[in-house]
């Protein structure tokens, strides 16, 4: 028996199965260049679109603490968005967009930045932690 191995062996089929639970669509952009606009004024940076694909969003239950809000005890926690293996690499600040969901149509428009890079390995899934950019 050798772990490393085994792990090799079923590390594809995991993937997909992880892969299998990704029923929400997103959009990640980022700014790209800068130019001047001359008619605002104003420097403008055009989005540049990283990833459009499947995605998961999910609230990991090791992140989540307990706060006191007036009189209410909440769970206040990251939420993470997982992207299948393979996909473009997501920068700190990269944006993104809920374009799709088939389980919770509600979440179409949601926005998230991203807070933290992916970082591991044998995964399956690459996970970002975000933070919500539109309030919801």
């Amino acid at each position: 028996m050798n772990l490393g191995y085994d792990i090799a062996q079923v590390l594809p089929g995991l993937r997909a199965e992880a892969e299998s639970r990704m029923d929400d669509t997103v959009q990640v952009t980022r700014d790209g260049e800068r130019t001047w606009d001359e008619v605002s004024g104003e420097w403008v940076s055009a989005k540049v679109v990283i990833y459009e694909g499947k995605a998961r969003i999910k609230r990991p239950n090791d992140l989540s603490v307990d706060a006191e809000a007036g009189s209410q005890l909440i769970a206040v926690g990251r939420l993470q968005v997982h992207v299948p293996v393979g996909s473009p690499v997501f920068a700190p600040n990269d944006l993104i967009e809920v374009t799709g969901s088939l389980s919770r149509a509600d979440q179409v428009g949601r926005t998230f930045v991203v807070a933290a890079p992916f970082d591991g390995s044998q995964t399956t899934a690459i996970r970002y932690r975000v933070e919500v950019a539109d309030g919801r």
